[in-house]
């Protein structure tokens, strides 16, 4: 009768085999096997969730689809499986609008008999990044995205977890001509995912008075600044920059002057 070996994620040091002269039986042997499907498990443990992809998720108008696509994927492995997704990219599969409105999706790759799925999930991605939170070792995580009012997926391109949205700046204004001269937080929410700790900013620094004068930039209120822009009398300057923000995703800004209005766009964000 066959024995069945039990694997468990241990690596020893040492495989132990039958030397000459041992009896022929399957207690010489089982030790040593039992060795290497232990390894064997370690090292499947480890793979899990391994992605190899060229990175890029977009989110344009729908063809058959929810308008969101994925590059094509050359292996994932998910447990035991090893999945694979050829073609310039796929569009995930569904109808629209979203049920959630102005609300961030995640993009999620899994196992479906062998195949490998896409699928779009209110749920968001685990504190490791690798994963859905509600699909631990079963749909990993691609990138992010969010809707309209409507329900409709907002335009953005990325690659490697660098997002930029496809969208006018007005439309992601997060300062407008503000002239705060204490530190004042600035909202980004909107326009990064919960998961967003750099956000991707450009930013246009108006000075309306007859001196030179400075705009600052902050993770937080009561931080160091990250960035200062210069602007010189009765002119403006622009500049794009990346910033640290806070877990709610907000920065913060103040000008040496009133007479400095300072505006926040957001470009995108970095995962």
């Amino acid at each position: 009768m066959a024995t069945v070996l039990t694997e468990s994620n241990t690596f020893s040091a040492t495989v132990t085999g039958p030397d000459d002269g041992d009896a022929r039986n399957a207690a010489s042997v089982n030790s040593a096997f039992q060795s290497l499907a232990n390894r064997t498990r370690r090292l499947l443990n480890a793979a899990t969730g391994e992605l190899r992809w060229n990175g890029r998720l977009r989110v344009g108008a729908a063809v058959a689809g929810l308008g969101v696509f994925v590059g094509p994927v050359q292996s994932l492995a998910i447990g035991t499986a090893l999945l694979s997704q050829a073609g310039a990219e796929t569009e995930v599969a569904g109808s629209l609008p979203l049920a959630g409105l102005s609300s961030w999706y995640g993009v999620y790759a899994y196992d479906n008999a062998g195949v490998l799925a896409l699928q779009v999930s209110l749920d968001p991605r685990d504190e490791t990044g690798v994963w859905k939170s509600t699909g631990l070792g079963t749909h990993r995580y691609l990138g992010s995205f969010r809707t309209d009012g409507a329900g409709a997926p907002i335009a953005l391109s990325a690659v490697h977890g660098h997002y930029r949205w496809l969208t006018a700046p007005a439309s992601r204004t997060a300062l407008s001509a503000g002239s705060a001269t204490a530190a004042t937080s600035v909202a980004c929410a909107a326009f990064a995912p919960p998961h967003a700790r750099l956000l991707c900013l450009s930013t246009l620094a108006v000075e309306t008075g007859a001196s030179p004068a400075t705009a600052s930039l902050f993770e937080t209120t009561t931080g160091a600044a990250q960035t200062i822009l210069r602007a010189p009398a009765s002119t403006s300057v622009s500049q794009s920059v990346e910033l640290a923000c806070t877990s709610a995703q907000a920065v913060a800004y103040l000008c040496s002057t009133v007479d400095v209005d300072l505006s926040l766009y957001v470009d995108g964000w970095r995962e």
